[in-house]
């Protein structure tokens, strides 16, 4: 099982990547950062088209620190379950 922090990073895309492959769990927890707030918000964008919904998809579970950060998770389309 692997643990993956924050949610857009060069490390989590490597890390999720080889956890598909080959079959290893990882979970995600974001710290805060699932939603594209502060600066950089097209590049944000951009990395949840081409990556970011697919390492949320592909976990075997997402870690919220608050119910804030669930109802993010969920409007990431993430399963609440």
């Amino acid at each position: 099982m692997i643990h993956l922090h924050n949610f857009r990073t060069y490390q989590n895309v490597i890390i999720a990547k080889y956890c598909v492959i080959f079959n290893v769990p990882f979970i995600i927890q974001a710290h805060g950062s699932v939603l594209r707030i502060g600066g950089k918000k097209s590049l944000k964008f951009l990395f949840d088209i081409v990556y970011g919904k697919k390492i949320l998809n592909f976990a075997s579970l997402a870690i919220a620190v608050s119910d804030l950060e669930r109802k993010q998770y969920i409007d990431m389309k993430v399963n609440p379950e």
